[in-house]
């Protein structure tokens, strides 16, 4: 397996940060689950594997926050779950927009709910 830093890759796709937010394209599963597959991102997604296994903040579609564990998926796209309370409003949508930021380790909203 090869392996780069990021400094290396190239990504040929639209603006990948707002800030220090990473900006991703993500499919819906169900309603429990957010996919976001490489092929959506164009690469932007490399960018976010740092974070698996991390508790990341999540902002769907600009309308609702909430902190999730950030997961890998078969090694070609990561996986976000959805609470409960939020799984309605994700019904009908198949591609939806992301916005992550890992939490910082003292940070108090890692048990419950984002703001």
């Amino acid at each position: 397996m090869t392996t780069a830093e990021l400094g290396f890759l190239s990504f040929t796709g639209g603006k990948c940060r707002e800030g220090e937010w990473l900006i991703l394209m993500g499919r819906v599963h169900g309603s429990a689950q957010v996919y976001l597959p490489l092929s959506l991102n164009d690469g932007c997604s490399i960018l976010a594997r740092q974070w698996v296994g991390r508790h990341v903040e999540v902002v769907v579609n600009d309308s609702f926050t909430y902190v999730s564990t950030l997961r890998l998926k078969k090694k070609t796209g990561l996986a976000i779950n959805v609470p409960w309370r939020f799984r309605r409003m994700l019904n009908g949508l198949r591609v939806v927009r992301v916005k992550l930021r890992p939490l910082a380790e003292g940070d108090g909203h890692v048990n419950g709910a984002g703001s």
